[in-house]
């Protein structure tokens, strides 16, 4: 199993911490095996969960470093046609109407926007789940009203 580890993470310390993290888990849900499940398959498939998931935690916890985020904030759309629908588009803009949202609306939507479920942004905020949603969609509503210049 250790073998199989290395091979997902690449790094000695990371597998170890990847079987740890794998055979608490099996421990914790011992009582949901059944005998005819395969058990090699099942303690692979929780290993191969427990990796996935927290690299997807991983990779949505990044953030742009300040310079990153100051050329992205600069960049317009200044080059596509006048045609288009998004000409004129500016990420300034943008991001400027996002800052404008009132906080109660503010802070779920940039979570959303962040790659967060409804669910963590729950927790993380400590408010019910159908009032994240309710909070997003009015935002999303606010910023649509706001940015109706950008719309065909």
């Amino acid at each position: 199993m250790y073998q199989w580890a290395y091979n997902l993470t690449s790094d000695c310390e990371e597998a170890r911490d990847l079987l740890q993290s794998t055979m608490l888990k099996i421990l914790a849900a011992c009582h949901a095996y059944k005998e005819e499940i395969n058990l090699d398959g099942w303690i692979y498939t929780v290993m191969r969960n427990l990796y996935f998931n927290e690299y997807n935690r991983t990779v949505r916890q990044c953030r742009l470093p300040d310079e990153q985020w100051a050329r992205i904030e600069n960049f317009s759309f200044d080059f596509l046609s006048s045609e288009s629908s998004d000409a004129g588009c500016d990420v300034r803009e943008i991001h400027e109407a996002v800052e404008s949202l009132h906080e109660t609306y503010k802070i779920p939507f940039s979570l959303y926007l962040s790659g967060y479920k409804y669910h963590e942004i729950a927790r993380k905020i400590g408010i019910p789940i159908g009032t994240v949603k309710s909070r997003i969609y009015v935002g999303r509503q606010q910023l649509q009203l706001t940015l109706k210049d950008f719309k065909e």
